[in-house]
C-alpha cells in the first residue's frame, strides 16, 4: 500500500512532464513547417504577357516561374488574349493575389499604363518586359538588342542584294521595338539609298505586327511597281510568311530576300524550303531566367548599375534597361536552335 501510495504520485509528475515536453515538441514542429512553408514562397512574382498563343511568351514565362521557385518564390503567369482592355482586367486581379512584383509584356504600351499605377498604389514593383510601357515611372525594362536585329537583317540583306529595289515591313509603330528596329535599318539602308545603290519603293508600320497588313501592303507594292523587287526586309517570321504569299503568288519565292525574328515554327520551316533568308531566335531560357532575376533584384533593393547596360526614355522618365542579344538563325545553322 506504502509502495502504491509513494509510486501513484511518480507517475502523475511524469506524465506532467511528457505532456509538456509534447507540447513543445508539436510547438517547434508547427513553427519549423511555417517557416518552412515561408522559405518555399517567400514572395510572389506575377508575369502577364500577351497571348498564349505565342509559343516564345509561354516558354519565357515558364523559365521565369521555374527561376523564381529557385529563388524561393512563386509566380503567377496570366495573359491578355491579345486584348489590351482584358490584359488590363487580368492584372488587376493579379494585384488582388497578393504579388509582390509584376512583369508585364503589354499588348499595348500605351494603355496598360493604369495597371502600373495601381501596382506602385500597392507597393509592387513593376518591370516591362520586351514591349517599353510609355509615360508612366517603374523599376526596369529587359529587352531583346534590336538594333543588333536590324542591322544584321540589313547586312545580310546587302551581301546579297547590294543593289536593287528594297522594300522594308516595319512592325507596330507604337511598339518601342519597331521603331528601335526601323531606326537600325535606316542607319544601315540610307547611306546606300544615298549614293544610289538601293531604291526604296515603300517602307511602313504594320499595327499589331499583322501578318494579314504585311501581305496586303506588299501586294499593293507589286500591282504599283511590278515584279523587279530584290529585298523585302520583314521584321518578324509572321509578316515575312505574310509576304512570302504574296512572292509566291508571282513565283518569286527564294529569289527576293527574306528575313524575321522569333524562330516561330513558320519561319524556321520558310528557311528550311530556302524561302527565307533568317530569323533571330531570342534565347528563351536566357530572357525568362534573366527577367526573374531582375524581378527579384528590384523586389529585394538589389537592382544597380552592375546589372542593367543602358536607358530607355517612355516620354517621362529614363528606365535601367537590360538587353540580351538575340542568336541570328540561317540554313547553316538552324538545327541548332533548340540547344540554347
Amino acid at each position: 500500500m506504502k509502495l502504491f501510495l509513494y509510486l501513484k504520485p511518480l507517475n502523475r509528475t511524469y506524465m506532467r512532464n511528457t505532456t509538456y515536453l509534447s507540447a513543445i515538441l508539436l510547438l517547434v514542429f508547427i513553427n519549423f513547417f511555417c517557416l518552412s512553408c515561408k522559405r518555399e514562397s517567400d514572395f510572389k512574382a506575377g508575369f502577364i504577357h500577351p497571348s498564349k498563343n505565342r509559343q516564345r511568351f509561354v516558354k519565357e514565362a515558364s523559365f521565369f516561374a521555374e527561376r523564381i521557385k529557385q529563388l524561393g518564390g512563386e509566380a503567377i503567369i496570366d495573359d491578355g488574349d491579345d486584348n489590351d482592355a482584358l490584359q488590363l482586367e487580368r492584372g488587376l486581379k493579379m494585384l488582388d493575389q497578393g504579388i509582390d512584383v509584376l512583369v508585364i509584356t503589354a499588348v499595348n504600351g500605351n494603355t496598360i499604363g493604369p495597371l502600373v499605377r495601381e501596382a506602385q498604389k500597392r507597393g509592387v514593383k513593376v518591370i516591362a518586359y520586351l514591349r517599353l510601357i510609355n509615360n508612366v515611372k517603374y523599376d526596369a525594362f529587359v529587352t531583346c538588342d534590336n538594333f543588333f536585329m536590324a542591322q544584321t537583317w540589313c547586312n545580310m540583306a546587302l551581301k546579297r542584294f547590294p543593289q536593287g529595289n528594297y522594300v522594308i515591313i516595319a512592325g507596330d509603330r507604337f511598339d518601342k521595338n519597331a521603331v528601335e528596329e526601323k531606326l537600325g535599318i535606316d542607319s544601315v539602308l540610307n547611306p546606300e539609298i544615298k549614293n544610289g545603290r538601293i531604291k526604296l519603293l515603300y517602307s511602313g508600320y504594320m499595327e499589331n505586327w499583322s501578318r494579314d497588313m504585311a501581305k496586303y501592303e506588299v501586294e499593293q507594292v507589286f500591282e504599283s511597281f511590278g515584279k523587279n523587287i530584290q529585298t523585302i526586309i520583314t521584321c518578324n517570321d509572321q509578316m515575312g510568311d505574310g509576304v512570302l504569299e504574296v512572292l509566291k503568288k508571282y513565283k518569286l519565292e527564294g529569289k527576293v530576300f527574306i528575313c524575321g525574328q522569333d524562330a516561330d515554327p513558320v519561319g524556321l520551316k520558310n528557311i528550311k524550303d530556302n524561302f527565307q533568308d533568317m530569323t533571330f531566335y531570342h534565347p528563351n531560357k536566357e530572357l525568362g531566367t534573366t527577367t526573374a532575376d531582375v524581378a527579384y533584384n528590384v523586389l529585394k533593393n538589389k537592382f544597380d548599375k552592375t546589372m542593367y547596360s543602358s536607358f530607355s526614355f517612355n516620354g517621362v522618365t529614363d528606365i535601367p534597361t537590360v538587353r540580351i542579344k538575340s542568336i541570328p538563325i540561317t540554313i547553316s545553322n538552324i538545327i541548332d536552335v533548340g540547344k540554347y
